[in-house]
This record gives structure tokens, C-alpha cells and sequence, in this order.
């Protein structure tokens, strides 16, 4: 048991120590991005998801990380995914260094499906190849897409329905005139008379036809003034529902901003949304109204940033299929026997046509969101003159049975008139009234007549002669801007076509103070 010495190898390992600190803090890198990314990461082996991070748990409807590790392709893919999840594993395999991608349908964990996008790139790992995966929830994203394609589609149907409206709004405006103008001829215990009767309820079915037309065709732009759309939503709820066996609650903010809106097109469209609720519940329920202040931070991506109202209907009726959520704005598109298919178009339009976005969903019943840009500055108000005016009236109108219509009311309402067919004709017209000592005060113009000059031309020459002359428009369709502010065009008012004799003193009473 002599002890004789001792041989002692030593090693310098500070490189290894080094390396391995190095290794463990790219570990601990890699893990910190890889559970903190808003992306979601995962690993698979052999079709196994072996680690992901709680971004990719979310979209998947799942509480945490622990859940999902271990399952399979088939647990998180729809079926019709699950060969090309596992044609980019393989290919993944076979080639490391290339990143694969594709769009495939995902499953959560409640069932629902939604579109997503896996990218993976192998990377060699313990003489084996790793696969590292990022999803993408393409969602939003499909659900944009959509959005842009519908109001492209709109925009094109927008432009041929306005065409037709305003050549069918002419002639409905000749028929209604003179079925007005018989009705006076005739005794009200006639036969003939009910006859007229029916026949101007058959025209006025038509009107609404057209007018909805016009909503979401270019010639229906908003003109738009202060609005408390809490007032207007409420009240025409209440009307709607009056008398019927559906229930409404309304929950408004009692501090709701008020926004610029035409009150015509908002009561309009919520006329339209109650109207779709109480058609789906026959044999009664609730409709339920709210509007609430949406902060920018809040709004929806898809619209510009800022302050915006969001107005909500919802009933308890059976909901919306989903095969069919995705056409309900469709223009002509409807499920009712009798329905025209323009009511929830004309939603959908009246509301992009005022910077907003309209959405639907379906859950016990189906609810619609609205939301509208918000105005907290209140701009001035705008005073209107009302000065008085010769009795003498310009009738300008390429369609020769409106002409004859409007001059038997404007007469029949105690007005000269001289009507005309033309740009050049209305000129001539008016400068031998001038030279007559029999000025014309007012100038009712069309402001599209094919193949001449339209009204606002027209009235451009006639200032020339006469710089104060006051006018409106009469208009089945026309430019938006000219709709949308009268007033910046030298215009006092549009009168809608077709319009009923009792609409045409309205507005000239309201407006146009005539004197002897």
C-alpha cells in the first residue's frame, strides 16, 4: 500500500463551457420568441405536434399549450386538408432548407372551421429532421377580401340599376300624373274611380321599387346634415312594430355622439333591419336596439380610424343559415316568396355610402352590427333664404308626358309655366320671357336629358342673364356630388322622381315661398 504518485490530466473547457452557455442561452432565445410570438409556432414529428406556443393554442380554441401537444393533423385539419398537411410534412422532410407553405382548413376546438396558412421548414436536429411550423389565421383577411369583392359588385350593379331607375322613374312619373289627373274627372262612387284607385296602389309598390333601386345605385348618395341616431333609430323601430306581437328593448348610451347622416337613408336602413327581424319571428319574440360610442383604438380594421357609432339589431328568430350568410347584401338575393332581395342590399349600401361597415351574424337569432363615423364637433348650421319669388316657373324635362304632368299640377296650383324639352329651347324660352317684361323666378330642371346639355349647363346660361335665379333639380338619377349637396351647385333642393302632385307643392311650399 505504498503510494508512489499520481498522473493528473488537465483540459482547458472553457470553449466548451462557452459553447454550452451559448447553446443554452440560444435555447432560452428561441424559447422566448417561440412562446412569446403573436404568430403561432409549433413542432411536429411524424404528423405529432410535439411543442406549440400559446398563440397557436388560441387559434385553435384551446385554453393552453398542454391541450393540444401530442395530438394529431387530424385532430386540428379539416378533412379535406389533411393530404396536403401531410404532402408539406413530407416535403419538409425531403428538402430542410426549403420553407413550404400553404392555405388549408383548420378545426377548433369547438368544431368550427376557418381558413389558415402553415408554413414549415425543417431544420437537422439529433441526426434527425425537426419540423418548425408558423400558422397564420387568414380569417380577417378572407373576410376583407369578401368585403372588397362585395362593394365592387355593388358598385357595378350600382351603376346599371341607376340607369334603369331613372328611365323607369320618367315614365312611372308620366303614368302616376295623369292617373292623378283622371282621378279628378271622374265621381269617387264610380267604378272608374276605384279602378285608378288600384292602379296607383299597383304604382306606388312600383315607386318603392325604384326608390330602394336608386339607394344603392350611384344616384343615391346621402345628403347628409346632423343626426341623433338614437332618436331616429327608436322612433322608427317603434312604428314598425307598432300593433304587432314582437317585443323591443332599446339600450342607448345616454352620452351617444351624433354623426353627419341622411335621416331619410338611416331611418331607412333601420326600417329595413326591423322589418327582416319581425319577418323571421311570425309568431312573436324581441328585437333588441342598442347603439353604443365605439373609441378609434375599438373600431373595426376595415374602416379609417376614428370615432364611430355602432348600432346593433338582433331578434330571437331562428338566425341565418350558414350557406347562405355570406349573399345576404347580394342585390336581388332573397329567401321570402314575395321579397324584392333589396332591403339588406340597400343596408349594405346606404351605410358605405356614409364611411361606415354593416356586418351579420348568426347566433340564437340574427343580429346585424352598423357601424358610422361619429361628428363631436358640431359644425355651424346652415340658414336657408326665403326670399319670395315670381309665380313664373321654367319646366325643363326631355320626357314629354313628365312635362305635361308637372305643368297640370304647377297650373292647377295657381303657377304660369313654360315648358321645355331642351337646353336651347329653355334658353330661348326664358330670355323672350325677360324681353316680355314677364321674368321667370323659378327654374324646375331634369339633370340628365341624353344628348344634351344637362340642367346644371342650362342653368349656368340662364344666370348669365338672370345671376339671382333661384332653381331645383328634378332627378330619377344622377351625379352623386349634385344629390349629396345641393346647394354647392347653385340648387336649392332635388325632387325626387316620380313624385305625386301633393310631393311637388310640399316641396315648393316648404322651400320656395312664392309671391303675387
Amino acid at each position: 500500500g505504498t503510494f508512489n504518485g499520481a498522473v493528473v490530466v488537465t483540459r482547458d473547457i472553457t470553449d466548451l463551457v462557452k459553447a454550452q452557455k451559448a447553446a443554452l442561452e440560444g435555447e432560452l432565445q428561441f424559447r422566448a420568441l417561440f412562446e412569446a410570438a403573436p404568430l403561432g409556432f409549433f413542432q411536429v414529428e411524424n404528423g405529432i405536434l410535439k411543442r406549440v406556443n400559446i398563440a397557436f393554442a388560441k387559434m385553435f380554441g384551446y385554453a393552453n399549450t398542454e391541450e393540444l401537444v401530442g395530438h394529431r393533423w387530424d385532430d386540428i385539419l379539416t378533412a379535406e386538408s389533411l393530404t396536403p398537411g401531410r404532402l408539406l410534412e413530407d416535403a419538409g422532410l425531403r428538402q430542410p432548407d426549403h420553407i413550404r407553405g400553404t392555405e388549408l382548413s383548420g378545426r377548433k376546438a369547438d368544431g368550427t372551421v376557418f381558413p389558415l396558412r402553415l408554413d414549415l421548414a425543417g431544420a437537422p436536429h439529433q441526426g434527425k429532421v425537426l419540423l418548425i411550423g408558423a400558422a397564420q389565421d387568414l380569417t380577417e383577411r378572407h373576410r376583407m377580401e369578401v368585403s372588397v369583392l362585395n362593394s365592387q359588385r355593388l358598385e357595378s350593379l350600382g351603376v346599371l340599376a341607376g340607369g334603369i331607375a331613372h328611365d323607369f322613374n320618367n315614365l312611372l312619373g308620366g303614368v302616376f300624373g295623369f292617373l292623378e289627373l283622371a282621378m279628378q274627372t271622374v265621381e269617387e262612387d264610380s267604378k272608374t274611380y276605384g279602378y285608378l284607385q288600384k292602379a296607383l296602389s299597383v304604382f306606388r309598390r312600383a315607386q318603392d321599387l325604384t326608390r330602394q333601386l336608386i339607394t344603392f345605385a350611384k344616384g343615391g348618395q346621402p345628403v347628409k346634415k346632423l343626426v341623433d341616431l338614437r332618436r331616429v333609430s327608436e322612433e322608427t323601430a317603434r312604428f314598425v312594430l307598432s300593433g304587432g306581437n314582437v317585443r323591443l328593448i332599446t339600450q342607448f348610451a345616454s352620452d351617444l355622439w351624433l354623426c353627419e347622416a341622411d335621416t331619410g337613408q338611416m331611418s331607412q336602413v333601420i326600417d329595413n333591419l326591423i322589418i327582416n327581424a319581425r319577418q323571421a319571428m311570425p309568431n312573436g319574440g324581441t328585437v333588441t336596439l342598442t347603439a353604443r360610442n365605439v373609441a378609434p383604438e375599438a373600431a373595426p380594421p376595415q374602416l379609417l380610424k376614428g370615432p364611430y357609432i355602432e348600432i346593433t339589431v338582433a331578434d330571437t328568430g331562428p338566425g341565418i343559415a350558414q350557406e347562405i350568410l355570406p349573399r345576404i347584401f347580394d342585390p336581388f338575393f332573397s329567401t321570402k316568396k314575395e321579397g324584392s332581395g333589396l332591403g339588406l342590399a340597400a343596408v349594405y349600401s346606404v351605410v358605405s355610402k356614409h364611411g361606415g361597415l354593416v356586418e351579420a351574424e348568426s347566433k340564437e337569432g340574427a343580429i346585424f352590427h352598423i357601424w358610422l363615423p361619429a361628428l363631436l364637433d358640431k359644425p355651424a348650421d346652415l340658414t336657408v333664404s326665403s326670399q319670395a319669388l315670381s309665380r313664373r316657373i321654367l319646366v325643363l324635362d326631355d320626357e314629354e308626358s313628365l312635362r305635361e304632368v308637372t305643368s297640370a299640377f304647377l297650373e292647377e296650383m295657381g303657377y304660369s309655366v313654360a315648358c321645355t324639352a331642351s337646353g336651347e329651347e329653355a334658353v330661348q324660352v326664358f330670355l323672350q320671357a325677360k324681353d316680355a317684361s314677364l321674368p321667370i323666378g323659378f327654374a324646375l330642371v331634369d339633370l340628365t336629358i341624353p344628348g344634351e346639355k344637362g340642367g346644371l349647363e342650362v342653368l349656368k346660361e340662364l344666370r348669365k342673364h338672370h345671376p339671382t335665379l333661384k332653381a331645383a333639380a328634378m332627378s330619377g338619377y344622377s351625379q352623386d356630388d349634385v344629390l349629396s349637396d345641393p346647394n354647392a351647385f347653385g340648387l336649392v333642393g332635388c325632387l325626387s322622381k316620380p313624385f305625386t302632385r301633393q310631393e311637388l307643392q310640399t316641396f315648393l311650399e316648404l322651400h320656395y315661398p312664392f309671391s303675387d
